[in-house]
């Protein structure tokens, strides 16, 4: 890989590290991979670089005369991200969530940071962003897309704080629910990390700890609106067919046999609140 430019032979180097990781790691691991995702934007590693450190020094210095130019600015958190350059990265992340907190740009995952210490993240600049994210709240405390980009942020650190948010948001009315299928999203990626644990240890180190996956449970079984046990009941109870050539290990079998049934209970939970509602038909039996 002596031949390409640096920022691809990062971007290349962070991926193969990435597949070696995966390669050791439990396969129950890389199941909690494909769960839903809070953040639904592009993956940055799997675009071009683009950016030289020449031109990133001079479209640094664009924003100085122009500093809403987001165009540049969103290049710039990129060109950081593939370079694994967290405080220069950060730097932008902090002047958006400043400047523009209810932006669709923090949907994308380019904006987000995470509390865990690693090569694009460290404790101190999640911490810096979650208290700037508090900050937009208290000017604008009923801002609904300010609400859930601050709850997409703060997932990984704080799943309660970010539920709260979302509950929040859902009070104000909005032409779309967006905060309740990010509920739906937080709901079903706990579940499966939660029915996961005991086919070996989670891969991924952003899955909520035990106490919010048990508050999960007890909610779905006990609350009053169907739409919750009913779509995190429909994101697990479709039949998984695998290869016969080459199946996966019999405990990974029956961790999707595991979740497949535990759907089909919530779907049964949520006909029982909602009888008529056709969008809680359990799957077809393969």
């Amino acid at each position: 890989m002596s031949g390409l430019p640096r920022s691809l032979r990062r971007a290349t180097n962070i991926k193969v590290m990435t597949l070696l990781r995966l390669a050791s790691a439990p396969l129950c691991a890389l199941v909690l991979l494909a769960q839903p995702q809070i953040s639904n934007g592009p993956n940055l590693m799997l675009e071009p670089p683009g950016l030289t450190a020449a031109t990133a020094a001079e479209l640094e210095h664009t924003l100085v005369s122009e500093p809403e130019n987001l165009d540049v600015r969103m290049r710039l958190v990129r060109y950081y991200f593939l370079q694994a350059m967290p405080p220069q990265r950060a730097k932008h992340i902090f002047w958006m969530i400043e400047h523009h907190p209810e932006s669709s740009l923090h949907a994308t995952g380019r904006l987000m940071l995470q509390p865990r210490l690693n090569p694009l993240n460290t404790p101190a600049l999640y911490e810096q962003g979650k208290l700037l994210w508090l900050n937009a709240l208290k000017r604008q405390p009923e801002n609904r897309p300010i609400l859930i980009n601050a709850a997409r942020y703060t997932f990984a650190g704080d799943p309660f704080e970010a539920e709260k948010l979302l509950l929040r948001a859902r009070r104000i009315p909005a032409a779309n629910d967006e905060a309740t299928r990010m509920l739906v999203s937080f709901y079903s990626y706990s579940i499966n990390a939660e029915l996961s644990v005991g086919v070996g240890a989670v891969y991924d180190p952003n899955v909520p700890g035990p106490e919010y996956r048990e508050h999960v449970r007890g909610l779905l079984a006990h609350t009053n609106e169907a739409i919750f046990p009913g779509r995190v009941g429909l994101s697990m109870a479709q039949p998984v067919t695998f290869p016969v050539d080459s199946p996966p290990p019999p405990e990974v079998i029956e961790l999707y046999k595991r979740k497949a049934a535990h759907g089909v209970a919530l779907l049964k939970r949520a006909q029982a609140l909602e009888p008529n509602n056709p969008e809680w038909r359990l799957p077809a039996p393969q």
